[in-house]
């Protein structure tokens, strides 16, 4: 329900970017390089305003990248849950 009420068939409709730096949490943000849906540069911009979050960009890879590398994705969210709070994970 809420990614219906903030992308519709025209795109994106809400835009939540001035409230990103309020994110305190660990974040690991899994993009496809290819994503029709929702840029790449929308994941670097994110990645720059979560302090300290960590962002993996899939080369070859569209909007689903738990689907699309479901092994590699898996992996590294395990890696990312399992690392203390102050580790990054490559």
């Amino acid at each position: 329900a809420t990614a219906h009420a903030t992308i519709g068939w025209s795109g994106q409709t809400n835009n939540f970017v001035h409230r990103l730096h309020q994110i305190k949490q660990r974040t690991l943000l899994l993009w496809g390089r290819n994503d029709p849906i929702l840029p790449v540069a929308h994941a670097i911009r994110a990645a720059r305003l979560i302090h300290g979050s960590i962002l993996h960009i899939y080369e070859i890879c569209g909007h689903m990248p738990i689907w699309e590398y479901p092994g590699d994705a898996s992996v590294g969210i395990g890696h990312f849950i399992a690392a203390p709070a102050y580790s990054t994970v490559n």
